[in-house]
Parts: C-alpha cells; structure tokens; sequence
C-alpha cells in the first residue's frame, strides 16, 4: 500500500531558539526538541521528503537526510522561507518571541554598586503566522501551543489568530514535565473537533499524529496538473487576502458557487 505521504514536501520546525544577550548568556527555553525530531522521523518512515530546522539541541539525527540548524528565531524564520514551498508544515519549535534589540560587542561585565543592566527588547517574526499567510501557504500547517494555564482557550485562540489548520496543545508547567522530558499529552484541536491523546512518550505521540495525518485528504500531490496547481494558488491568496482559515475558505467557496449559479440561471432565463 503506497502511503499518502509518499513524496510530500514537510517541514517540521523544533527545538528551541537562543536569543543573545552577549556571546555567552541568551534567553531561551526549555524545549528539548525531541517532540518534533520524532514527529520527523516518523514522517521519514513513511517516505515523505521531510525538512527538519532544528534550534540548538543535542540530539541524534542521522536518520534524516535534511537537517538544517540554527540558534535564533531570525536564523529560523530564514531557513523556513529560504526552504520551501512545502505540502504540510508541522510547527513545533518553542521559537522565542523576543530578543535583544542589541546584542553586546563584549561580555555584560557586573560591577559592584551598578545597577542591573536595562536590556530593550523587541518582537521576532512570527514564523507560524508567515507561513499560513505566505504565497505558497501549505495544504496543512500545524502548530503547536506550549501553555501553563487556560490550555484549551489559549489554543483556540492561537488557532484563530496564527491561520492555521490544527494546534497541537500542550501543557508546559514544570509538573507535567512535558518540555523538555520524555513523555507528552496532548490535545490535537482543529475547528469543530478535540482528539485528547494521553501522556506517553514522544514516539508514540508522533505515531499517533501520524494515523491522524495520513487521514487528511486534501493534500498536495507533486504531479498534480497545472490547473489544480492554479486553482490553489488562488485559494491561498483567497486565505490571505479575507483573512481565512479551511473553514472559512469552504463557507467562501459556497458562497461563491452559489453566486456563479445565481448569474448562471439569470442569463438562462432573461
């Protein structure tokens, strides 16, 4: 039986990012990376053309031919737009959202009876965001949303405004010891649905996803013709033009039909 995702063009993004302060202290995270590594491999198995960018993590990854590593969430967002068009892009890298608006030539040296330095923060890119509303926009994009209280609301939430098609939520505090340990629960979210998957290792969370994956039908094909190439592009500039989810775009796209058909009757019968 050849797998659906035979050929597919994946990215999946993970790991965590280091934002520099000076060239020895950063902000960044607890995100170990091994969550989407596995989701990655998984992938690989069933023959999909994975692009795996990963922050700093020390993890085994010779299984997969595309590796790309980076430290900071601008390495990151330029890796993932230099790297593409993709079929499915699976977010699960904990990408800092803010960084140093300067990073310090030298070593940020304590000096008794100084104050703590002030350092100016400012935004990163928001790379789950860029690429639901980016031109080629994937067939599936997956995020995931890390949260220690309101998971549920927080990822429905993160769902509407990133664009994406699923949110896979997670709850990070340090009792779950999920970031960063071996195991994960999870729920999958999509629009009018909620699959709870119980706490178990990384792996099998990914292989579960993956059952979940391989049910999606409306993904992109390599040889497909030119006209359903077309066709989609227009769907996706659709999506970033009204500010649409899949939802959405189906509501539109009956609206529309219906409206063609309108114009079509009239001219019929004037």
């Amino acid at each position: 039986m050849i797998s659906v995702l035979k050929a597919k063009k994946v990215l999946v993004t993970a790991g965590p990012t280091h934002e520099y302060l000076d060239d020895i202290r950063f902000i960044g995270n607890r995100s170990s990376g091994k969550q989407g590594t596995e989701i990655a491999k998984c992938l690989h198995k069933l023959e999909a053309d994975v692009t795996l960018i990963i922050g700093p993590v020390n993890l085994e990854l010779s299984s997969l031919s595309k590796v790309i590593r980076v430290e900071t969430a601008l390495q990151m967002n330029d890796a993932v737009s230099k790297a593409g068009p993709f079929d499915i892009a699976i977010c699960t890298a904990a990408v800092g959202d803010w960084r140093p608006k300067e990073k310090a030539k030298t070593k940020i040296k304590k000096t008794s009876g100084n104050k703590p330095p002030i350092v100016e923060l400012v935004e990163n890119p928001d790379i789950l965001k860029n690429i639901c509303i980016s031109k080629n926009r994937p067939d599936l994009v997956i995020g995931f949303a890390a949260e220690t209280d309101d998971l549920l609301a927080n990822a429905r939430l993160k769902l509407k405004n990133k664009g994406c098609d699923w949110i896979i939520a997670n709850r990070v505090n340090v009792e779950s010891n999920n970031m960063g340990g071996e195991e994960n629960e999870v729920i999958i979210i999509k629009k009018n649905e909620e699959i709870n998957l119980s706490k178990q290792s990384k792996k099998k969370v990914a292989k579960l996803g993956k059952i979940k994956l391989k049910q999606v039908q409306q993904l992109n094909t390599a040889d497909c013709s030119l006209l359903i190439r077309k066709h989609k592009e227009v769907l996706n500039l659709m999506m970033r033009t009204l500010q649409l989810d899949t939802y959405g775009l189906t509501w539109a796209q009956f609206f529309k039909g219906v409206l063609v058909g309108g114009i079509a009757v009239w001219f019929v019968m004037r």
